[in-house]
């Protein structure tokens, strides 16, 4: 999948730093976990999971996808879904885009590539869950043409205190037409 400025694709696996090196810096970022509830996870175990999310291409064969983000041969984040349910046609879009990198739109062209590629594979509706403060996020999804469609109230312990989540979400019928 590639854009004008960016190539969503399989991981890269054998990159020098270590892709669970990269994903673990990400995580760790202050941003990061002030939005998400981010478990503290080693870099071997993300290593295992970037593994095991990125042998198939077909998303409908996983409960849990991720692809790389990549800008001039670089990798500046991941974009994926999960919770993926073929009996619902569902799935949850995700991405994270590493700190060094934010603020460029990388994230929305990420997450534009993917949807398409998610309706092609039959997918009817896609979600997006954001944390009610991360302003940024709630850009990347409206810029996608996900709609509000719910407040998760309390919805998860960020950091040890409830924090309301907002529920975006893209019917196939009704994508925006880029």
């Amino acid at each position: 999948m590639t854009g004008e400025r960016i190539r969503v694709s399989e991981l890269e696996l054998s990159s020098p730093m270590g892709l669970g090196v990269l994903w673990h810096r990400m995580r760790q970022c202050p941003v990061a976990r002030a939005y998400m509830p981010l478990v503290d996870t080693d870099v071997q175990t993300l290593e295992a999971r970037l593994e095991n999310a990125s042998t198939n291409y077909d998303p409908s064969e996983s409960k849990e996808k991720y692809f790389g983000v990549y800008v001039g041969g670089e990798w500046v984040g991941l974009v994926g879904c999960r919770d993926v349910s073929q009996t619902m046609r569902y799935a949850e879009v995700h991405y994270m885009v590493d700190a060094l990198h934010r603020g460029r739109g990388y994230a929305s062209a990420a997450v534009s590539l993917l949807i398409d590629r998610l309706f092609e594979h039959g997918f009817r509706k896609l979600g997006i869950v954001v944390d009610a403060g991360n302003l940024a996020s709630i850009a990347v999804a409206r810029r996608n043409g996900f709609v509000l469609e719910g407040i998760l109230r309390e919805h998860f312990l960020i950091n040890g205190e409830p924090r309301d989540q907002l529920m975006f979400g893209q019917l196939q019928s009704g994508k925006r037409s880029a």
